[in-house]
């Protein structure tokens, strides 16, 4: 099935950082039929779109656009989302959102008796936001996140899948964000932590001995602050009990170091050793 022959032949693109225009960019490859604009309201990168001609039509604000959609898609901040929901549904037959918390926008869903709406999250990024870091590569091989409470239509599944995309699922928005608290949302914060306490020392010495896993560890704190405040407060709850798992973990290796106890701190090494290596059996080729 094509998104073509399911109905999808028009998309709007409301946010064009780096998702949103990765997006675009590999819908552009893969179904070349499609007609797809953007809504971008910041001056510089909207230029950025329209010069690289990213976008069939490129908008400075939703109050410009006129026409209907066959699926909007949210690209924006989990709370900007939410605010943008009715209007989104009222210019499309679908509305599908990528923010990185769930639940903030399935509960505007719910208020506002949005019965058209896909709630997902690719699970792709890079420490570098906004159009220029964008690539129609981005979501190759990703899990991109549906929810069984809202499940994707199947013009919508297949259009992601033309990204490159796998398809996941999880129960709801809760069980989504408590997951991500996990796996992406804390592991943010540890890293911009391993920075912050890193940078005791001087960035001249730093920089030129750091070794592999300083840069591995300390990659995310490049990311842009705008996104991550937006994100962190939407999934306070969750990334609070991330950092007191975080917080214990550390406190462990603390007392171990402490009290020169060589054999706990290899058992925590090993266990933690153990742990990664159950990962990766399972990680996806």
């Amino acid at each position: 099935m094509t998104a073509q022959a399911s109905g999808i032949q028009s998309i709007l693109i409301v946010g064009a950082g780096l998702i949103g225009t990765s997006m675009g960019l590999a819908l552009r490859r893969s179904r070349p039929d499609l007609h797809i604009d953007a809504v971008e309201p910041h001056p510089a990168y909207r230029q950025h779109i329209v010069d690289h001609a990213m976008f069939d039509a490129v908008y400075a604000a939703m109050e410009a656009v006129t026409d209907p959609y066959d699926l909007i898609v949210l690209a924006t901040p989990p709370y900007a989302a939410c605010a943008l929901l009715p209007w989104a549904a009222s210019r499309a037959k679908r509305v599908m959102d990528v923010a990185s918390v769930k639940s903030p926008i399935c509960d505007a869903a719910r208020t506002s008796r949005i019965e058209r709406f896909v709630p997902s999250h690719p699970m792709a990024g890079k420490a570098s936001g906004g159009p220029a870091a964008a690539d129609a590569d981005l979501f190759h091989g990703r899990p991109w996140i549906f929810l069984e409470s809202h499940p994707a239509p199947a013009e919508i599944a297949d259009l992601v899948t033309s990204l490159g995309a796998r398809l996941q699922y999880l129960e709801n928005a809760e069980a989504h964000d408590r997951l991500l608290a996990s796996l992406s949302h804390g592991i943010h914060l540890a890293s911009l932590s391993a920075m912050l306490a890193a940078s005791a020392e001087s960035a001249e010495i730093g920089a030129a001995m750091a070794g592999p896993a300083f840069w591995d560890i300390t990659r995310l704190a490049g990311s842009p602050s705008g996104f991550w405040v937006d994100t962190l407060l939407a999934n306070r709850e969750h990334v609070l009990n991330m950092l007191d798992r975080l917080g214990r973990s550390i406190d462990q290796f603390r007392t171990c170091l402490d009290h020169a106890d060589a054999d706990g701190l290899r058992a925590l090494l090993d266990e933690a050793r153990e742990k990664r290596q159950a990962f990766e059996e399972k990680r996806p080729e």
